[in-house]
C-alpha cells in the first residue's frame, strides 16, 4: 500500500501532490497501530461471525442501513461509496482462492461444521470490514483514509490470497489428497463474483439525493472531498473516485446509464427525476419482499398485486417508504408483519387471514378515483379492524395475570441468584456430594427465594419458614456426610424425621415434581444409611437408597425457573429438527448464540416438542430474564431467557425477523445501491 501511494504521489499533478504525500507519511507513522488493531479487530469479527452464523434473514452485517442514509451528508456518502468500492476490488481478486480452499476444506473434513461462502469466518468480507474499522479508528481524516482505500485494494487482495494459499498448503500436509472425482464449487465468475447490475438499479448517491433533495431545486454540486483531489467535473460525485490502482483501467459506464445519470442530476428539472427514482426504489423493494422465503406464496401474490397502488403512492409522495407514519408504508408493514405468523397454507387460520388480505386489496383497488393517501388510509383502517376481530386474543385480564406471574418468577430468579452466592460462601459446602451441591444451588435455593418473597409481603410465618430453610442446609450437609454424622448417631436419629419432612414441604412450595423429590430423598437416605452402618456407637438401620439423586440432564444449567407453572420448560425431550414443511430454514450451528431479542422480534420454535409455531415477542421482563410471545392465533407462550438460549442451541428455536420486513427490503435496496456505486466510477 505504501509503495502504491508513493507511485501515485509521483504521478500526481502539483495540485494533488500534497495530499498524496501526506497520505504516504501518515501511513508510515500509523503502520504499527494498524497492524495491532487490525489483528485484534479481525479476531473479534471472526468470532462474531461464528456466533451469529444463524442470524435471521435480512440481518445486516454491514454498518450502513437505509434509515441512516437520510442523516448522512455528501462527504459521508462518498466515504461509504469508496469503502464499498475497496471491498468490491478485494473480492474480485480473492474470491477464486477463497472458494478453492473452502471447497477442499469441506471435502477433507466433512465431519466438521460445513462452511459456506456466506458463513465461513475466513471469508474476505470479514477481513475487509475489520480493516475498514481499523483505518477509521487510526485515521480520522477522511481525505487521507480515502487515499489509502484508492490505492490499497491490490495490496490487500494479494495479502488475503497468500493467506488462502497458505491454508491450502496446510490441507496438503494435514488432510488426504483430493480424489480425481472431487468437484469444486463453481468458479468465481459463476458463483460468487459480483456481477454488474441491470440498468434500472440506482446508486448510493442517487438514493441519497432522493431522500434529501429539495423537490423544486436539485443540485449536482461536487463534494469538497472530490474538489480536494482535483476533480474538475460536475457530472456525478463518484467520478472523482474512480479506480486508481496502478496499471488498472476503470470500468466503462453504459451510454444510456450516463444519460439517465445526467437527467437525474441536472438542475431545475422539477420533481419528475425524483418520481422516477422513487418508482425504482419501490420496484426493488417489492422485488426483495416477493423473494423473501419467510412469506408464503399466496401472500407474495397479494404483494405483487399491490405494486400499481404503491407506484401511485410513489408518484404522489416519492419518499413515502421512508415515512413510517405514511398509510401506504403502514399497510405494507402490517401485511408483512401478520404474514410472519403462518408457516402452512393449509391451515384454516391462514385461509381466514388470506381472505382479509384479499378483501383489503379489493377495497384499495375499488377507490381509484381517490388519492393514494386516501386509498391506503381507508384500506389500512379496514385491515386493522378485521385482524382485531379475527384473532382469538386472550383477554386483557388474562394477559395481566400472566405478566404478574412472570414478574414474580423473575423476582424469584433474582433472589435465587443471591441465595446461591451465599451458599457458595459457606465453609462446609465443600464437604457435600456433587448431587447435593446441585440440589442446594438449584431447587433449594429457589425454595429459600420463594419463602423470602412471601416474607417480604409481611407474613411472619413465612419469615420463620425462611429461617428454617436456611438452617436446614447445615443439617443436610452434616447428616449426608457419613464420616462426620456417624460420630453422633443420637443426633442423626433425631434430625432425620424433621429433615425429610422439611425437604418435602419446601419442595412443594415451588411445585417440584414428585419423581424428582423421591429421587432426592432416596439419595439423602442412602447417605444416612452409610453413617448408620459405620457408627462409633449404637446402630440403627435405615432403608438402602436404590438410586442416586441427579438433576434432570436436559434442564438448562442455572435455569431452575422450570418449576414455575406458567413457564412451561419441558424437562425431558430429545433434540429435534424443525419440521421439513417450514417455509424458512437457515443453518443454525450448535456453537452459535441467540441474538439479543427486542420487542417485535419474530421467532419460529418447535415448542412444545412437535408443535411448530411462529410467535412475536410482545413483553420482556424488567431484568430481561423472562419473555412473553404471542402467535398468530393470539395464544401466549412464556419462556425464560435461558430456556430460549437452550432451545436455540438444540435447533428448536430460530429468530426469523428482528426488523420490519419493509426495513429489511429497503436495506437490500441500500446494499444494491452501494454495490452499484462500487462498480460504476
Amino acid at each position: 500500500m505504501a509503495s502504491a501511494l508513493l507511485q501515485r504521489q509521483k504521478a500526481s499533478t502539483p495540485k494533488e501532490m500534497p495530499i498524496w504525500r501526506q497520505a504516504h507519511e501518515t501511513l508510515q507513522m500509523a503502520r504499527a497501530a494498524i497492524q495491532s488493531i487490525w489483528v485484534r479487530r479481525w479476531h473479534e469479527s471472526m468470532r462474531h461471525a461464528v456466533q451469529h452464523a444463524g442470524a435471521p434473514h435480512g440481518a445486516q452485517t454491514a454498518s450502513l442501513r437505509f434509515e441512516a442514509l437520510e442523516l448522512m451528508n455528501q462527504e459521508q456518502v462518498h466515504a461509504a461509496v469508496e469503502a464499498a468500492r475497496f471491498e468490491q476490488r478485494v473480492l474480485l481478486r480473492t474470491t477464486s482462492a477463497f472458494e478453492s480452499w473452502l471447497s477442499r476444506l469441506n471435502h477433507i473434513a466433512p465431519q466438521t461444521d460445513h462452511q459456506t461462502l456466506t458463513t465461513s469466518p475466513l471469508r474476505p468480507e470479514i477481513s475487509v470490514q475489520a480493516l475498514l474499522h481499523t483505518l477509521e479508528k487510526v485515521c480520522p481524516d477522511d481525505h487521507i483514509r480515502l487515499c489509502w482505500l484508492q490505492t490499497g485494494s491490490a495490496a490487500w487482495a494479494a495479502l488475503l490470497t497468500s493467506l488462502y494459499e497458505l491454508l491450502d498448503r496446510v490441507l496438503d500436509h494435514h488432510g488426504p489428497l483430493l480424489t480425481e472425482d472431487f468437484q469444486t464449487l463453481p468458479p468465481a465468475s459463476q458463483h460468487h463474483q459480483p456481477s454488474a447490475p441491470v440498468d434500472t438499479e440506482i446508486t448510493l448517491s442517487e438514493l441519497h439525493q432522493l431522500l434529501v433533495s429539495d423537490w423544486s431545486k436539485q443540485s449536482a454540486a461536487p463534494s469538497t472531498l472530490a474538489l480536494a483531489l482535483g476533480d474538475q467535473s460536475t457530472d456525478t460525485p463518484q467520478q472523482a473516485w474512480q479506480e486508481t490502482t496502478i496499471g488498472e483501467a476503470p470500468a466503462e459506464e453504459p451510454a444510456d446509464r450516463r444519460r439517465k445519470s445526467r437527467e437525474r442530476t441536472a438542475t431545475d428539472t422539477g420533481t419528475a427525476p425524483l418520481t422516477d427514482l422513487a418508482e425504482e426504489v419501490v420496484g426493488l423493494m417489492l422485488d426483495s419482499m416477493t423473494n423473501d422465503p419467510r412469506l408464503l406464496a399466496p401472500v407474495i401474490e397479494v404483494l405483487q398485486q399491490l405494486r400499481p397502488a404503491l407506484l401511485q403512492a410513489a408518484r404522489e409522495e416519492p419518499r413515502f417508504f421512508s415515512d413510517r407514519n405514511n398509510p401506504a408504508r403502514q399497510l405494507l408493514d402490517e401485511f408483512t408483519l401478520h404474514s410472519l405468523a403462518y408457516t402452512k397454507t393449509s391451515s384454516s387460520d391462514f385461509q381466514a387471514f388470506l381472505q382479509q388480505l384479499t378483501n383489503t386489496l379489493s377495497v384499495l383497488n375499488s377507490a381509484k378515483d381517490l388519492s393514494a393517501s386516501a386509498r391506503f388510509t381507508q384500506a389500512l383502517r379496514m385491515f386493522l379492524g378485521s385482524i382485531a376481530s379475527m384473532k382469538k386474543a386472550a383477554s386483557t385480564q388474562e394477559q395481566s395475570t400472566m405478566v404478574a406471574s412472570l414478574l414474580k418468577a423473575e423476582q424469584r430468579y433474582l433472589l435465587t441468584e443471591q441465595v446461591r452466592q451465599h451458599i457458595a460462601m459457606r465453609t462446609d459446602i465443600k464437604t457435600t456430594t456433587p448431587e447435593l451441591l446441585a440440589f442446594l444451588y438449584g431447587p433449594w435455593a429457589q425454595v429459600i427465594a420463594e419463602t423470602r418473597l412471601s416474607a417480604q409481603t409481611g407474613h411472619a410465618a413465612d419469615k420463620a419458614a425462611e429461617d428454617r430453610c436456611i438452617k436446614l442446609i447445615s443439617d443436610l450437609i452434616w447428616s449426608c456426610n457419613p464420616v462426620v454424622a456417624s460420630r453422633d448417631i443420637a443426633r442423626l436419629v433425631k434430625t432425620i424425621p424433621l429433615l425429610l419432612r422439611q425437604l418435602k414441604d419446601g419442595l412443594q412450595r415451588i411445585h417440584f415434581s414428585t419423581e424428582e423429590t423421591h429421587r432426592l430423598l432416596l439419595h439423602v437416605m442412602g447417605q444416612h444409611d452409610k453413617a448408620m452402618k459405620n457408627p462409633s456407637g449404637s446402630q440403627t438401620s435405615l432403608p438402602t437408597a436404590s438410586a442416586a439423586y441427579r438433576p434432570a440432564a436436559e434442564v438448562p444449567q442455572n435455569d431452575w425457573q422450570s418449576t414455575i407453572p406458567l413457564v412451561h420448560l419441558d424437562h425431558e425431550f430429545a433434540p429435534t429438527e424443525f419440521n421439513a414443511a417450514s417455509s424458512y430454514r437457515t443453518e443454525t450451528p450448535h456453537r452459535g448464540t441467540l441474538p439479543a431479542l427486542t420487542l417485535g422480534a419474530w421467532v419460529e420454535m418447535n415448542h412444545p416438542p412437535g408443535h411448530l409455531q411462529r410467535a412475536e415477542l410482545i413483553w420482556i421482563s424488567p431484568h430481561g430474564t423472562m419473555y412473553l410471545f404471542k402467535n398468530g392465533e393470539g395464544q401466549s407462550t412464556s419462556l425464560s431467557k435461558s430456556m430460549c438460549e437452550h432451545l436455540f442451541q438444540q435447533q428448536r428455536l430460530r429468530v426469523i425477523a428482528m426488523n420490519s420486513m419493509v426495513d429489511d427490503a429497503l436495506d437490500t435496496v441500500m446494499a444494491k445501491a452501494v454495490r452499484n456505486s462500487a462498480i460504476w466510477p
